[in-house]
Formats: structure tokens, sequence, C-alpha cells
């Protein structure tokens, strides 16, 4: 069921009678939680997106008559916060976010990351000459920033998990499933590296806080389900490869 989930289911079930929503999977991921009282957004996907994301929180809210009262940005990159500002407009969304990333999002761009390889860090020297031209987007104040991890609900709670960028976070729901934007990429389940990230070193320690929950599924910003082995698997090989250096 979770392997489909991001091909072609649109809703997931979990045990405690709470849904997640797969509400936009065009170059990145947008999904919104169904708690038993309202619906979360992860992630708002870019600005031109956003007809297609309102739509679907709006029918969400009509079905379910639950409302959307929150959007937790799993970071600030602009195919994931692009259209925060519209929702906040249109549906009054409080705008949650890593407290490192507050500026970011009030300014409308988030610097980009170094490559992680060698085509990634190639495009990440290009678009710093460019000044990031074309990664802007339509800035919007956060409601809350986060420096620890946070509570939503007994079900849903936030942890702090740097590394893709300084202030990425990972949403924990009824931990069986962790959203998780670029802290992980399922673009090629054998290689969950994601193609860019501020500091390896702390990516993989947020690795380790993945691993030190429950869950055995993770949503990412783009691609696949990725499953608790993979994970497991691709952090023990980059941890042994850092000691064998060391």
């Amino acid at each position: 069921m979770f392997h489909n989930f991001l091909h072609a289911m649109k809703t997931l079930d979990l045990t405690n009678g709470y849904r997640i929503h797969h509400i936009l999977k065009e170059r990145s991921n947008a999904f919104v939680v169904e708690a038993s009282d309202q619906l979360y957004l992860i992630d708002s996907g870019r600005n031109s997106y956003i007809k297609t994301v309102l739509k679907s929180i709006l029918n969400l809210q009509s079905e379910t008559g639950k409302l959307a009262q929150w959007l937790l940005l799993t970071h600030t990159h602009y195919d994931h916060s692009g259209g925060a500002a519209e929702l906040k407009k249109e549906l009054g969304i409080k705008v949650v976010v890593g407290k490192p990333e507050v500026r970011f999002l009030k300014h409308g761009f988030t610097p980009l990351p170094e490559g992680t390889n060698l085509l990634t860090g190639w495009v990440s020297d290009l678009g710093r000459q460019m000044s990031g031209k074309g990664f802007e987007y339509p800035p919007v104040r956060a409601y809350k920033s986060l420096s620890h991890e946070w509570e939503v609900e007994p079900a849903i709670r936030v942890i702090i998990t740097p590394g893709h960028t300084k202030g990425s976070i990972c949403i924990v729901v009824n931990d069986e499933v962790a959203i998780v934007g670029d802290t992980l990429s399922g673009l090629d389940q054998s290689h969950i590296m994601p193609p860019y990230a501020d500091d390896i070193n702390k990516l993989l320690d947020s690795w380790s806080k993945l691993l030190a929950t429950p869950c055995h599924y993770f949503l990412p910003g783009h691609g696949n389900v990725i499953k608790r082995a993979e994970l497991e698997l691709e952090y023990n090989k980059f941890v042994s490869f850092k000691t064998d250096k060391d």
C-alpha cells in the first residue's frame, strides 16, 4: 500500500484513523494530514501550482468538514514554499517554519545549497553566479518558528532535521510515517541522499533522528516512498565511509 501511495493512491489511511492526502506530485510533493478535527498542509509546492493546491484543500475542507489552519514547511526552497503567501492570503493559514529560515521566507529567497555530487555541484555554482535568479518566491511572514521539537497534537510532532537546509524540519504522524521534505530523496531508491545539502554531516545526524522514530515509511519532497530498511542501509553506508576516512 505504501509503495503505491505516491504512484497511484491519493489517500493513505493510518492505524489511528488519521489520513494523509497526496495533493501535489508535480516536481515536488505536497501533503495534507487529516487529523480528527482539522487539516494540516505539509509544503505548498511552487507558486505556479497554487491553483491545484488550493483547489485540493477546498475540496478536502468541503468533503471532511475540517479546516486547514496550519501550513508546515519542511524548508523554504521555492519549490516547497512558493505557494505559502497565496495560501495565507486565501485561507488565513498559519505558516510554520524552522527558525533559521524565517528571514528567507520573509524576503522570498533561500540560498542554494551545495551540490552533493559533481553534476549538482556544478548546478549549484551556476545558480550562485546568477544570484539565485529564478529561485525566488512570493515572501510571507511565518506565524511560528521552530528551534526545538514541537508536538502539534498527540499524534503529530515536528522534529528538527537540518542538513539539506539550516532550518529543515520533518513531520512525524502517529509514529508510522514521517513527511521529510528534502531530508531524503525518493527519486532513486538506490541513492536517497538529496542532490543538494548545506551540511552532509548534519544531514546524517538528521537521518539518525528519523531512524530513532518508530516510523517505517518516509514520504519525501520529491519522488517515491522510502522504506525504513532503505534509509538504514544508506545511513550505515555513509557513516561507515565517514568513519573510514577519519
